[in-house]
């Protein structure tokens, strides 16, 4: 679990995405414990240890010349974080879940991301790092203090991305087939985790995740947007399965990850991901 002061659910609830800083850099301690949190071993459900890079742009600016580049995207940010994986099976996943992790608990303590896909200029990430073979940097996210209020270019984003607006539950979660949707009501223990599913962040606001539960399981799937960069989608997946594992510890529903492909019928287009099960199961 995350170290923070408030509920979990509040957390998810009133974190959003800023795109405009206060041009200050972070407190010494909120350093301090952040690069603890980085370099942290955290168990993800497909094992694949991503790692983590703090950057302060004001020193490398001074010290390399690289100015990291985001198209205009964000501005004023004066610390970012990258998210480095190796593409293997499971990899992008376990880089949204991880890296939620750290998104909620930097906003537990009152410090605004954005998480960023396409949107980042990956060669001047790059070169402010060093990279190991293979290495790739599929997502970043700056780090501070949010600028009292949205500029017009940030509502206008915001808007266009429909970030106020969720999929009803009927759209998303089923049970215990695909031809019963769920409602808050009948989810019995696991409301409250997803509805935090519901309300995670994901690109373009095009929550690609469906989830069915039965008797062996909550099973989750990828429901892929056709044109759509699937691997920015995996991420996505992996965002929301950080919320529901971490709402479900919360709440007292402790549980594992764990694959049942072979037991499921993909014909519909749906990708399965994995399954979560709780000990008490």
């Amino acid at each position: 679990m995350i170290q923070v002061n408030q509920p979990l659910t509040q957390i998810i609830r009133d974190r959003i995405s800023r795109r405009t800083y206060e041009p200050r850099p972070l407190p010494a301690e909120i350093q301090s414990e952040l690069r603890q949190l980085l370099a942290q071993s955290a168990p993800t459900p497909f094992n694949q240890a991503p790692r983590f890079a703090l950057l302060e742009t004001q020193p490398l600016n001074h010290q390399t010349g690289v100015r990291l580049g985001t198209y205009g995207f964000i501005r004023g940010a004066q610390t970012f974080i990258a998210g480095i994986i190796r593409d293997q099976a499971g990899s992008y996943f376990d880089l949204g879940y991880r890296l939620e992790t750290i998104i909620l608990w930097l906003t537990g303590h009152g410090l605004a991301t954005c998480w960023l896909g396409g949107t980042f200029n990956k060669s001047d990430f790059i070169q402010a790092l060093t990279l190991q073979p293979a290495e790739i940097i599929p997502a970043v996210t700056p780090v501070g203090y949010p600028a009292p209020e949205f500029t017009t270019r940030e509502r206008l984003i915001r808007w266009g991305a429909g970030s106020r607006h969720r999929l009803d539950w009927s759209k998303l979660f089923f049970r215990p087939d695909w031809h019963h949707p769920l409602t808050p009501d009948s989810a019995a223990e696991f409301g409250v985790a997803l509805e935090m599913v519901r309300l995670a962040p994901s690109a373009s606001n095009r929550q690609p995740w469906r989830v069915l539960i039965d008797e062996a399981g909550v099973h989750f799937f990828l429901q892929r947007t056709p044109g759509y960069i699937k691997k920015m989608q995996l991420i996505d997946l992996g965002i929301a399965m950080c919320h529901f594992e971490l709402t479900c510890r919360e709440q007292g529903l402790s549980g594992h990850w764990l694959s049942l492909r072979p037991l499921f019928d993909l014909s519909d287009g749906r990708e399965y991901v994995m399954t979560y099960r709780c000990a008490t199961r």
